[in-house]
């Protein structure tokens, strides 16, 4: 979103809304159905602000398979075969081998 209104501020609309790429189901019902749960206390301000953006269109969350979701490579320590899958996802290269 940053970038989005960075690039309006210079003359470059995003005509477009920014994807969060989301694998948690409850998080994604929370988002989408505005639903507030006493469970959630925590988080109703940046829930309410979350929701607001997607009615206005700006934000659009969409579910990513866990097994997919490229963040994991920076939040979870990972076996070779998905670090080297998801640093893949993101264009990066090695031409040595992983030796774990």
């Amino acid at each position: 979103m940053f970038l989005c209104q960075l690039l309006d501020a210079l003359d470059f609309p995003c005509h477009m809304s920014t994807p969060i790429h989301c694998d948690n189901d409850t998080a994604t019902c929370l988002a989408e159905d505005q639903v507030f749960h006493s469970q959630v206390k925590h988080i109703r301000v940046k829930l309410h602000a979350i929701c607001k953006y997607i009615d206005l269109g700006e934000l659009e969350v969409t579910r990513v398979c866990s097994a997919n979701n490229i963040t994991d490579i920076l939040t979870k320590a990972l076996g070779c075969p998905d670090f080297l899958r998801l640093r893949g996802y993101l264009g990066l290269h090695d031409f040595t081998t992983c030796s774990m």
